[in-house]
């Protein structure tokens, strides 16, 4: 939605904040996501984050929590965690960009250095995303990192 904003010339939205929490901290816009002009453009990109957080709950029938997955990528690599004892998967997106090949399991330190980071970052998320803050943040708009 920012990308078509900024290619139509159009403003985007300003927050909703209401008047009676007086809250003083600046809120981010109500839009998710950055406008990809400038990379279309080939300008400079701002690059918003270091990692991209996705969850799944697969059919949404299925409220079975092994079924769920949580996964955090960053340039590099893919980390995801399925519940009770779902597994984990690790793929090395630069070697292997068709994602084939789970590294999760392999022992070699890299690998391992690599898992346990992506990892700490994904419980990080999922804690951080229960906030107080982020709970209030999201009656009004998209999470921002």
């Amino acid at each position: 939605m920012p990308t078509v904003l900024d290619m139509a010339g159009c403003p985007h939205p300003a927050p909703r904040i209401l008047p009676s929490w007086g809250v003083s901290e600046e809120y981010p816009s109500m839009l998710a996501g950055y406008s990809l002009l400038p990379l279309c453009r080939g300008e400079a990109a701002f690059v918003p984050r270091q990692y991209a957080y996705t969850e799944s709950f697969s059919y949404w029938k299925n409220v079975q929590p092994h079924h769920w997955c949580f996964t955090v990528r960053d340039n590099n690599y893919r980390y995801t965690y399925y519940p009770l004892d779902g597994g984990e998967q690790l793929f090395d997106l630069k070697s292997d960009s068709d994602e084939i090949k789970n590294l999760a399991y392999n022992q070699t330190y890299e690998y391992e250095k690599v898992k346990q980071n992506l990892k700490n970052v994904l419980i990080e998320k999922l804690i951080l995303q229960d906030s107080p803050k982020n709970q209030l943040n999201r009656l009004f708009y998209h999470e921002h990192p």
